[in-house]
Formats: structure tokens, C-alpha cells, sequence
């Protein structure tokens, strides 16, 4: 799929765009976390509602990616944690997530000189796209839910020295 990147918005997220956000966020937990939770917990996740209910309390604190009118991915920022960033399935690969991701670090670092996120050790595209952008890992907790380990990584200001 060629898209050029330039083209894409990014713009603070609204409460009209949740059933678009909740239908990007529902896919792209089936699609990425059912091969490392497994297909019940993840369904069981998006069917119940809590996907939605954390679409809905993210939203002031969210920014979408949008072309041409759709919302293509979402990053999630509070205080000093990226708490969340979504690309819709179809477009991943593209460059939309480091574009997210970048302007998230840009907006923490004004404020900290340390941020955090966390992710599924099992999740592992992820986890080496964090990686490659810089994140390192500082912790592993187990979690008897996905009887995996969450990772928490931490990246720091870069001293412009």
C-alpha cells in the first residue's frame, strides 16, 4: 500500500471519533495480541467492553493519525508514561506508528527527562519496534493473567551537549 506519509494529520482526538477509534483499537487487539494471550482473552477483552472503556477514558489524553478522513492510528500520553499507540492493522509497517511515537517523545521530553512505557514481552514486533526507536528494557514482571511477562522500558533526554 503506498501512502505518503506527509499527507497524514495529526490532530488532537474528539469524542465523535470514538466509534472509530474503539472499531481501529478492538482489530488491533485481535490481530496483534491473540498470537501471544491467545484468541479467549483477547475476545473475551474486546467483547466485554473494557477496549471501549479504555478508548473512552484515553480520550482527552489522546492524538489520531488521520488521512483522508480516517483515523489510521492513536498514541496515548499521560504525564511521563505512553500508555497507548494503536495502528490500524491494514497500515501497519508504513511509518505512521514512528511518526506517532515520535511526536508522543517530543512532548514527554518537554516535561521529563526519563519516560516510560510498557508492553507484553510476548507482543514481540512490538517490543522490537520500541527497541529500535531507542527504549530500553528496565524491568520484567510477571503476569499470571497472560502467564507472560509485562516489560516496562525507559528512555531518556538526550543531552544537548
Amino acid at each position: 500500500m503506498a501512502l505518503d506519509i506527509s499527507l497524514i494529520k495529526y490532530r488532537v482526538a474528539v469524542t465523535t471519533d470514538l466509534q472509530e477509534i474503539k472499531k481501529l483499537a478492538g482489530e488491533v487487539v485481535i490481530n496483534n495480541y491473540t498470537r501471544f494471550m491467545g484468541i479467549d482473552i483477547t475476545k473475551n477483552y474486546v467483547d466485554s467492553g473494557q477496549s471501549d472503556k479504555e478508548i473512552e477514558d484515553d480520550i482527552d489524553n489522546m492524538v489520531v493519525a488521520e488521512h483522508d478522513g480516517n483515523i489510521l492510528g492513536i498514541v496515548v500520553v499521560i504525564d511521563d508514561l505512553l500508555h497507548l499507540l494503536m495502528v490500524k492493522h491494514s497500515h501497519q509497517g508504513l511509518g505512521i506508528g514512528s511518526s506517532l511515537l515520535e511526536l508522543a517523545e517530543k512532548r514527554m521530553f518537554t516535561k521529563y527527562d526519563t519516560i516510560t512505557l510498557q508492553t507484553f514481552e510476548g507482543n514481540i514486533p512490538t517490543v522490537e519496534f520500541y527497541e529500535k526507536h531507542g527504549w530500553i528494557i528496565v524491568r520484567k514482571d510477571y503476569m499470571d493473567m497472560i502467564d507472560g511477562n509485562m516489560l516496562k522500558f525507559e528512555k531518556y533526554k538526550k543531552n544537548d551537549r
